[in-house]
């Protein structure tokens, strides 16, 4: 539950990364991609911007004044081009079917010059690496987290990848570092400890896009 009464699925600290992200940003437009109950957006708003969200289950959201659209996030989203100067998605990106084409949606809905934040699990970590050694299976992708959805693993490597031509990634950062199953919280940062990596994003001008395809024949 979060200050305003409204209950998160997605852990406050991760939140708390995002909006240091956006310190010192001119507010403007922005988009929360995947809003859930609608506790982020709240403190969005709270933070001074224009915020609007969207979901597969609108249904949820709770958060009074924010109009939150239905929007299955495997395909086109419900916006026009260029809309918005922010877009926000905290842990969605894993849940996705098609990442590539999540991506691509986010930079057709941001403005030029616009910004675009995702986090999901980090996979880099110790323990993910550790467990995958000795089973060969991804602890943020086991049976357990396939029951709320986790089905997509996204590497820092290829969310370069699919960012190229079309964002500048401006910072990679973690949120807070624990032990694994417990609220034990270690006192290590970077990407070796995070639980989750947080990525900030410049949208590229359409013709800088045109201009990576271009120096790739």
């Amino acid at each position: 539950m979060d200050s305003f009464g409204v209950e998160s699925f997605t852990d406050q600290r991760i939140h708390s990364r995002f909006i240091s992200l956006l310190a010192g940003e001119k507010r403007g437009k922005l988009l929360d991609v995947g809003a859930g109950t609608g506790a982020f957006s709240r403190k969005l708003k709270a933070e001074g911007f224009d915020v609007t969200a969207c979901d597969i289950s609108p249904q949820n959201f709770v958060a009074e004044g924010i109009v939150c659209k239905k929007a299955d996030l495997n395909t086109t989203f419900p916006f026009s081009d260029a809309e918005f100067d922010f877009v926000v998605s905290a842990e969605v990106i894993e849940h996705i079917e098609n990442p590539w084409f999540f991506l691509r949606e986010l930079y057709r809905i941001t403005k030029p010059g616009g910004t675009v934040i995702i986090s999901t699990p980090n996979l880099h970590n110790w323990y993910v690496r550790l467990y995958f050694a000795l089973t060969s299976k991804m602890f943020n992708f086991l049976s357990s987290y396939e029951k709320i959805g986790h089905i997509t693993p996204i590497f820092v490597w290829n969310l370069a990848r699919m960012a190229e031509g079309r964002f500048d990634i401006e910072k990679v950062t973690t949120s807070h570092s624990i032990f694994p199953g417990t609220d034990l919280r270690l006192p290590f940062k970077g990407l070796f400890f995070g639980q989750c990596i947080v990525v900030k994003m410049r949208r590229l001008a359409d013709e800088q896009f045109t201009a990576s395809r271009m120096g790739r024949y």
